[in-house]
């Protein structure tokens, strides 16, 4: 698997969840009575594993949801990835675009995002890739 496709995947899995987070009416199915998920709350920093280091951001404003991949270095060919799409319940449906650090960009894909927990998403993409991103605490 390419980095990029890495990337590609782990925008998107964090993208998704917010999106369905922001515009949903009731509680997840784990969530007690009163401590409804929004999108709002899923907004912030994500790693692919507990307790890690941060590779996505993603930003809410209003139903607009925006994923981009955390770049900590601008190495030649280095790309990452930016998506867009608008909430619409616990699962999501985001496009993403690999953007490098030499300014060129990939090829577009979607991905559906579902938000577990207020710690926890996944995602499945139009290229195969599945992952789950965890909440950057601190």
């Amino acid at each position: 698997m390419t980095t990029r496709t890495t990337l590609l995947a782990l925008a998107a899995l964090i993208a998704f969840p917010l999106t369905a987070a922001a515009q949903a009416p009731a509680p997840a199915r784990s969530a007690p009575q009163g401590d409804r998920l929004r999108g709002a709350d899923f907004a912030g920093f994500w790693a692919a594993q507990p307790d890690g280091r941060a590779g996505v951001e993603i930003r809410v404003q209003g139903a607009q949801i925006t994923a981009r991949e955390l770049f900590n270095t601008r190495a030649a060919g280095r790309c990452g990835t930016e998506g867009r799409g608008r909430l619409t319940g616990f699962t999501s449906r985001l496009n993403f675009r690999g953007r490098c650090s030499d300014g060129s960009r990939t090829s577009e894909t979607w991905c559906s995002v579902t938000l577990e927990t207020r710690d926890r998403i996944s995602s499945r993409c139009g290229n195969g890739h599945t992952t789950t991103l965890h909440r950057v605490r601190g």
